[in-house]
C-alpha cells in the first residue's frame, strides 16, 4: 500500500499533507511515527486516573501532531476528547472513557492501514 492510498483508506487529504510536509518520505516517517510514540498508552492511563490535568496535556499534543499529519477523522475525536477536558476537570468519568474509547479505536483503525505501507 503507498502513503496515499494509506491516507485513502482513512479518509484523509493525501495532497493538503504533502503541501505541508512537501515529501511522501517524510510523510510516512512521520505518520509512522506518530503510533510509536507511547502517547495513546500514556493517555490510556492518565484516563484510568480520572487525572484531568494530565488527559489534556497528552490529548492536546496528539490531536497537534494528528492534525500536522493529516489525520482528519482522528484529530477531530481527539479534539472532541481535549475539549471534554479543557477546564482541567472531569464532570464524568463514565463520559471521558467514551471519549478515550472512541480515540482509541480510531487510532488502533489508523494504525492498521499504516502497518500495510510498502
Amino acid at each position: 500500500m503507498t502513503v496515499k492510498e494509506c491516507y485513502e483508506a482513512i479518509n484523509s487529504n493525501y495532497d493538503e499533507v504533502f503541501e505541508r510536509l512537501f515529501k511522501e518520505e517524510r510523510i510516512a516517517k512521520f505518520s509512522k511515527m506518530f503510533f510509536t510514540t507511547g502517547d495513546i498508552d500514556n493517555l490510556k492511563a492518565a484516563v484510568d486516573k480520572g487525572d484531568a490535568n494530565l488527559t489534556f496535556e497528552i490529548s492536546h499534543t496528539m490531536k497537534g501532531n494528528s492534525l500536522n499529519i493529516g489525520f482528519n477523522i482522528l484529530s477531530k475525536k481527539i479534539s472532541d476528547l481535549v475539549e471534554y477536558v479543557r477546564g482541567r476537570e472531569i464532570k464524568d468519568q463514565a463520559e471521558l472513557v467514551k471519549l478515550y474509547d472512541e480515540v482509541k479505536a480510531e487510532f488502533e483503525s489508523n494504525k492498521k492501514v499504516f502497518e500495510q505501507l510498502s
